[in-house]
């Protein structure tokens, strides 16, 4: 399952309404969503559970990668882009999906987040929003 997304788009500070964001789910299959902002640049996205029709294997390494970006003026815009190791969610990935401050102007920046797993793995992602 992937957690409920929510989020804001602006450019400079100042929301964009109407934008259309694309949230992309690869788990064998691809599986796109859409959204548009509203009057304020806010978007979101329902939880969603993935189902695969993969065969099941003893030593199975399942990944999900996750992409969420924008289109504007002719190019694109990651707002957040991660592989998942499993197709379960990792509580850091939920915390940051729950509140995305993405400005347009932002440079994307690969990110390095200590996951609660009880492992020392980072969740890597790459985002132009802000994060700190």
């Amino acid at each position: 399952m992937t957690p409920a997304v929510n989020g804001r788009v602006t450019l400079n500070g100042q929301p964009l309404s109407n934008l259309e964001v694309i949230y992309s789910l690869t788990y064998g299959d691809e599986h796109k969503l859409t959204a548009r902002t509203d009057e304020q640049g806010y978007f979101s996205f329902p939880e969603k559970v993935i189902e695969s029709n993969l065969p099941s294997k003893l030593f199975d390494e399942t990944r999900v990668f996750q992409e969420i970006f924008v289109e504007w003026n002719n190019q694109n815009y990651t707002l957040w882009y991660t592989v998942l190791p499993g197709i379960t969610s990792e509580k850091v990935v939920e915390e940051k999906l729950a509140k995305l401050e993405c400005d347009l102007t932002h440079p994307e920046k690969e990110y390095h987040f200590d996951r609660q797993d009880g492992t020392d793995f980072t969740q890597g992602v790459f985002s132009i929003c802000n994060f700190e």
